[in-house]
């Protein structure tokens, strides 16, 4: 066996030995810490926007400002997807009603077309606002109970 092969099997027999024979060496990571599961901090703009934001002290300003902008969030998108579906009803399947009066039709419809829509909205709508993580995850539970087979993420 050759000097470079018993080298080779030194170093990697004994971790210290790396630095002992190589110390101005620069020293890689081990892969496992490449690819860690723990969360990294945001570089871009984008992914800071993107990114779940601090959690506030119950009752505090900060706790009111978030649930503020939670419930415009989910008020603009309510009545955006039915402002939305609405005409789509109307104009392309001729379908005219009311969830409490219309046909049958309509009703089943209308559920069928507004909850992608509203999903969509809501991520949108969220993402502008900055809560895009929160929508995100209501958008995840929204599908998880009306599609059994889907889970969403535990946080």
């Amino acid at each position: 066996m050759s000097a470079c092969a018993v080298l080779r099997r030194s170093i990697h027999a004994w971790p210290g030995a790396r630095s002992l024979l190589f110390p101005r060496t620069v020293q890689r990571r081990p892969a496992a810490r490449l690819f860690s599961t723990q969360p990294q901090p945001p570089k871009g703009m984008l992914q800071r926007w993107l990114a779940p934001g601090p959690e506030h002290a119950r009752f505090s300003a900060g706790w009111w400002a978030d649930w503020t902008v939670k419930f415009v969030v989910f008020g603009i998108t309510g009545s955006s997807s039915v402002y939305f579906v609405r005409p789509l009803l109307s104009s392309v399947f001729g379908l005219e009603g009311t969830m409490v009066d219309g046909p049958w039709s309509y009703r089943i419809a209308s559920v069928l077309f507004v909850t992608p829509v509203y999903s969509v909205i809501l991520i949108v709508v969220g993402t502008l606002f900055g809560k895009h993580a929160f929508f995100l995850g209501q958008v995840r539970k929204i599908w998880a109970r009306l599609l059994p087979g889907l889970r969403p993420r535990k946080t």
